[in-house]
């Protein structure tokens, strides 16, 4: 898609006036070489534009026969279509205005006397919400990616708030504990690990304070299948401005090595048993004290 192609805003305009159609289309044209304007004199016809065709903004009349604008709206609402609406009208009631609103127009605009004032802020407004949908489009697209690439990384990922509660986990992590990512969202250490959030928190809140790494903590996690040991990494998240506004964590089960160490252990300190006792036979004659002391080795 060439870079014209992709300024170009594609508006469909519904009124039941023709004349009013052909005026709104001339001088948004000259408002802006980027409008391309496709006109319906009913929310029938608009319904069905909309249903072949691709569009940026809709820019509709409240007071039509058959259906309303408001009636537009709503049907177009009502079939999952989130397309900016515009109510453009020359209706003025208050009312209108607050429902068109809450049925879910991106905005209201009063038609007026002074048309080329009228057309410049009718532009400015398609200007305004289409831009507003489209930079959303683009970032629910890199949140998609950003989703997909840590998703795909063998490591368990999280990002938290400065309040402890979970903005975002990778599949990978969510996976551990028998949920899915979308589980973690918004919900806090506590309510997610009541028996390590207090110790989790206060780590938490060292890194807030200072903005100063933790590498290599070493926890304890319930899950499906049995308490693990887990090494956490934290690293403070800052804005622009350098402020700290939350943590990225990367988590590592490291149960089989822990687990490998605790029997090293055991094992070590039975090999020094038998030795102790060994070096207890080879020098106490006594029967009575070498039991004693084999006991207590």
């Amino acid at each position: 898609m060439s870079e014209q192609e992709q300024r170009r805003i594609k508006i469909l305009h519904v009124d039941d006036e023709p004349d009013l159609l052909v005026l709104t289309k001339s001088f948004l044209s000259r408002e802006d070489v980027d409008f391309s304007i496709e006109s319906a004199t009913s929310p029938e016809e608009g319904i069905a534009l909309l249903n072949s065709g691709k569009y940026d903004v809709v820019v509709s009349d409240y007071q039509m026969p058959v259906m309303d604008g408001l009636e537009f709206l709503q049907k177009i609402r009502g079939s999952g279509n989130m397309i900016p609406f515009i109510m453009f009208t020359g209706r003025g009631r208050e009312e209108v205005a607050i429902e068109a609103l809450n049925r879910g127009a991106n905005y209201y605009l009063q038609k007026g006397t002074d048309v080329a004032s009228m057309y410049r802020s009718l532009a400015h407004v398609i200007r305004d919400v289409v831009e507003k949908k489209r930079a959303e489009a683009r970032l629910a697209e890199v949140e998609k990616e950003r989703q997909i690439i840590l998703d795909s990384v063998p490591v368990r990922i999280f990002h938290i708030d400065q309040d402890s509660n979970y903005v975002f986990v990778n599949k990978y992590l969510a996976k551990r504990y028998g949920k899915k990512p979308e589980d973690f969202k918004g919900k806090s250490t506590t309510e997610l690990f009541p028996e390590a959030a207090e110790s989790y928190i206060k780590s938490d809140k060292q890194i807030l304070e200072s903005g100063t790494p933790q590498i290599g903590l070493i926890g304890e996690i319930p899950t499906p299948e049995g308490k693990r040991y887990l090494r956490f990494d934290k690293v403070p998240v800052e804005d622009a401005d350098g402020n700290v506004t939350g943590i990225i964590g990367f988590e590592l089960d490291i149960t089989d090595q822990k687990l490998a160490e605790e029997r090293i252990n055991h094992l070590n300190a039975v090999l020094r048993a038998i030795r102790d006792a060994n070096e207890l036979i080879t020098r106490e004659k006594d029967r009575e004290r070498l039991l004693k002391g084999v006991c207590e080795k």
